[in-house]
């Protein structure tokens, strides 16, 4: 019986070491995204930037945030950050609209490499943000011209759209983002404007820089007109 026992023990010992070194080496195949966020509270209005770093072989598939496709790219600085070489990295911008509900919310990432296809889901908060409010004092023919100026307003948004939705998965600046001109903000996106009487508002798409004539052509990237 002792002898038996022994014999049995050995069996399954080996086949729990057989089963754990398949465990071990799943495992070790199939190695997981690492996720990385900025900034670290996420408001209305602002954007957030997720990194993510696979192995060599890793192929991104789609990622999914706010009921929409996301656009990726390659971020090769990304991946010598990690670890120096052999890594795949990219990085995801998920813009978060200023009228985005505060609340939780996820995105979701689908890749696939050796061990066949992947998906992971991470959730993040949008904190509510603090809007200004503004109420402008116009005379009553300068208001009945804004209402054609919303109207020129809105082709110019269309035209700035169709732009906004081109991609180029190749980067052209690699510099610093520096403001337009030297001067305090007169207007913060995000304000809500009201005139007069406020049946005409909306919520300011910009930021307005109190400056003097001369000042933006100075940094200005390539030749143009500002009006």
């Amino acid at each position: 019986m002792k002898i038996r026992f022994h014999r049995q023990r050995f069996y399954h010992g080996s086949l729990y070491g057989w089963l754990l070194g398949l465990m071990v080496a799943a495992c070790a195949q199939a190695q997981p995204l690492q996720w990385a966020w900025s900034p670290a509270v996420h408001t209305q209005g602002s954007v957030l930037v997720l990194r993510l770093a696979g192995q060599a072989d890793t192929q991104l598939q789609g990622v999914w945030a706010l009921g929409k496709a996301m656009r990726f790219y390659q971020d090769a600085s990304g991946a010598r950050a990690e670890s120096g070489s052999g890594l795949s990295a990219w990085v995801v911008y998920v813009p978060l609209p200023a009228d985005c509900k505060a609340g939780h919310y996820a995105v979701k990432v689908r890749w696939s490499d050796a061990s066949g296809g992947q998906e992971d889901r991470r959730e993040f908060s949008v904190v509510q943000r603090h809007f200004p409010s503004q109420t402008i004092r116009l005379p009553s023919a300068r208001t009945k011209a804004l209402v054609k100026d919303n109207q020129a307003l809105d082709e110019e948004a269309s035209i700035l759209g169709a732009l906004f939705r081109r991609s180029d998965p190749q980067r052209y600046f690699f510099g610093p983002f520096v403001n337009p001109a030297q001067g305090p903000i007169s207007s913060e996106f995000g304000a809500r404007r009201v005139y007069d009487d406020g049946r005409i508002g909306w919520m300011h798409k910009g930021a307005d820089i109190a400056a003097g004539e001369g000042l933006l052509e100075r940094l200005c990237p390539s030749a143009g007109e500002a009006p």
